[in-house]
């Protein structure tokens, strides 16, 4: 039951954090650059990356960079993210 409530209150949170997002100018701006340079992520997952680094430019998930053999920075912190059930 705790769990549940406090699931409820993230999402809760985070929407309310989408739409401060989606109701700034500069933030939609920063968005709408985001989602045009990263056409891969949905709209749920282009709204995690953003509240998360709001200044993220390319992104991928991991199997991919590797895929690119690219390797991440050892000291580089990624994006946590979530499916849309939470």
């Amino acid at each position: 039951m705790e769990r549940e409530t406090s699931m409820r209150a993230n999402r809760s949170s985070r929407n309310k954090r989408i739409s401060e997002l989606l109701s700034d100018g500069w933030q939609l701006r920063n968005f709408y650059r985001f989602t045009a340079q990263n056409p891969q992520f949905d709209l749920h997952d282009a709204c995690q990356i953003i509240l998360a680094r709001p200044d993220a430019s390319v992104c991928f998930y991991i199997d991919e960079w590797n895929s690119l053999w690219r390797r991440v920075i050892k000291s580089r912190e990624g994006i946590a993210s979530y499916d849309i059930d939470g």
